[in-house]
């Protein structure tokens, strides 16, 4: 839902709700107490924010559920000046994960 009114305020909000079912996703190897070496043969590797080499793997989800909101504000303060606002807010559940080979 969107607003623009006359005196320059605006707004917007968004509600989503997804059901995902046989979702792929990475996992970090690591994160799960998984060694190079043991993680799955369809390995990814990426360098984090502090300049650590991470080895990642896809695995299929077999359902997840994404929910949540967004909303935003926008209002002049004078004729240069703009103050805007947003916010999100989401949950989000995997319900099953599979170590099957990704597709």
């Amino acid at each position: 839902m969107l607003y623009a009114g006359d005196n320059g305020l605006s707004g917007s909000i968004t509600v989503f709700h997804n059901d995902f079912e046989d979702k792929i996703t990475r996992l970090r190897c690591t994160a799960v107490g998984l060694s190079t070496t043991e993680c799955p043969a369809a390995t990814q590797f990426d360098i984090d924010d502090d300049g650590n080499l991470n080895t990642n793997t896809r695995v299929n989800v077999d359902e997840a559920v994404t929910q949540g909101v967004e909303a935003s504000l926008a209002a002049p303060l004078g004729e240069a000046v703009r103050l805007t606002a947003s916010y999100t807010f989401t949950d989000s559940e995997q319900k099953a994960v599979s170590m099957r080979a990704s597709r």
